[in-house]
């Protein structure tokens, strides 16, 4: 693979420094990576690989210079976004921004990447990367009808500030102080908060429906969890799912791990999960009323795992 030079944008939000975590650990072969942000974060110094990357301002940036940039904050102006389409930048979208672009997950579509019109990719929600992970495979083996999904979100999932909030909150508490709001109408800390953002479960299910063939609802709680997240599946398939078979369907699969045995007695938390790339599916049980309906919990870290992972991988595959 040749090496070619990449730019993260909004390298200071929680997906840009899982981004840069990706691309380090797994020794992108780039020939240089550029982390980029606001001007008065210029200078700014983040570890990568055996030293450091410094900060350098994104007003001042020559998109001449790079073949790919990852996009990782939605406040970014349009004119950024303009200039690298007009540099004929590859442009991987991980902050919600370009709508129309296709949605892409390497282990299912990757084909349509490299006719993307513009250039620019989608990289699905880390909840739409991870869901789609464990669902395609079982919808191709035991053909799903329907899929309903509780996502117990954690703070990081909403950003920097709702995980800034979270700890504020926290330590607030513990001293009997008053706790800042945060970015959301409720308190975190010590708290469930369903439909805090509605917005994240939609646009999952919108990007579900582009991948899969079959429909997912998904419905989200905001937990005072901050890193890592719990989805409680059940699905409805045409062939019966046991948890065995469950388990042999994913034996050698390279990212996920069932957890169905009877030696399977240990959990697997989200605390578990912080410097994990595998996604954990726990306690699969079929239902007592019918052996076509398959309950399981998924435990991952969404954010690296699902949206930052996914798009390292649409990267190196674009720039192979």
């Amino acid at each position: 693979m040749p090496k070619q030079s990449v730019a993260v944008i909004g390298a200071l939000t929680h997906i840009g420094q899982a981004v840069l975590a990706c691309l380090s650990d797994r020794d992108f072969p780039a020939a240089r990576v550029y982390a980029l942000d606001a001007h008065q974060n210029a200078g700014t110094m983040i570890p990568y690989c055996d030293g450091f990357l410094t900060v350098e301002a994104l007003d001042d940036f020559n998109f001449a210079d790079v073949e790919l940039v990852f996009l990782c904050v939605s406040s970014i102006l349009a004119e950024y976004k303009e200039e690298a389409a007009h540099h004929g930048c590859w442009i991987i979208d991980c902050a919600g921004l370009l709508t129309h672009a296709p949605v892409i997950i390497p282990s299912l579509n990757i084909r349509q990447a490299e006719q993307a019109p513009n250039r620019q990719i989608a990289n699905p929600t880390g909840m739409t990367v991870t869901l789609a992970q464990i669902l395609s495979p079982i919808h191709r083996s035991f053909h799903i009808d329907y899929a309903t999904v509780t996502a117990l979100l954690s703070a990081s999932e909403f950003g920097l500030e709702s995980a800034q909030a979270l700890i504020d909150q926290t330590r607030c508490l513990y001293t009997r102080q008053e706790p800042p709001l945060g970015p959301f109408r409720k308190i975190q800390a010590f708290n469930l908060i369903p439909e805090a953002d509605p917005c994240l479960p939609r646009r999952s299910m919108k990007q579900m429906e582009q991948l899969l063939s079959f429909p997912t609802f998904i419905a989200g709680c905001l937990t005072p969890i901050l890193l890592g997240e719990c989805y409680a599946v059940t699905l409805t398939t045409r062939r019966p799912c046991s948890p065995k078979r469950l388990r042999r369907l994913f034996d050698k699969h390279p990212c996920c791990h069932v957890l169905a045995g009877e030696m399977d007695y240990i959990t697997i938390t989200t605390q578990d999960v912080e410097t994990e790339d595998r996604i954990f599916i726990e306690h699969p049980t079929t239902d007592a009323a019918s052996p076509h309906v398959l309950h399981f919990w998924v435990v991952s870290d969404s954010i690296r795992t699902g949206a930052a992972l996914n798009a390292v991988k649409i990267a190196k595959h674009l720039l192979s």
